[in-house]
């Protein structure tokens, strides 16, 4: 059970559509990256950064888990990819930024001279 690129990671030995991808999110706390690993018997292994600067276990772990509802959707790496990096990089939200983009909580990326304790701020 994982995350789906359509096109690019089909299964070539079955004629079914694809539900479910070989990839898999994960965070490293020591880095504050949240990446995506590929593992299936029919492609080569991979890994992606998906987003930096997740300093906050909590807030990294929090995003993966509302991500997790879109894990079915067609192409929900990319999805997944495309809501970590703008939840890292984008400027404080509003709550109906938050909602619009499917996030409970916006973690937002500050430059360092904006930082408070911890790098991250919440919006």
């Amino acid at each position: 059970m994982g995350w789906r690129r359509d096109g690019d990671d089909d299964d070539p030995y079955t004629d079914e559509p694809a539900v479910l991808g070989p990839w898999q999110l994960g965070y490293i706390p020591a880095t504050g990256e949240i990446y995506a690993t590929r593992r299936c018997h029919y492609r080569e292994p991979q890994v992606w950064l998906l987003a930096a600067g997740y300093t906050d276990p909590n807030r990294a772990r929090q995003l993966l888990a509302t991500l997790k509802r879109h894990m079915g959707e067609p192409n929900s790496l990319l999805l997944a990819a495309q809501k970590a990096h703008i939840a890292a990089r984008s400027p404080a939200h509003t709550d109906d930024r938050d909602a619009e983009m499917g996030l409970s909580t916006a973690l937002v990326h500050r430059p360092d001279h904006e930082r408070g304790a911890g790098g991250m701020e919440r919006g």
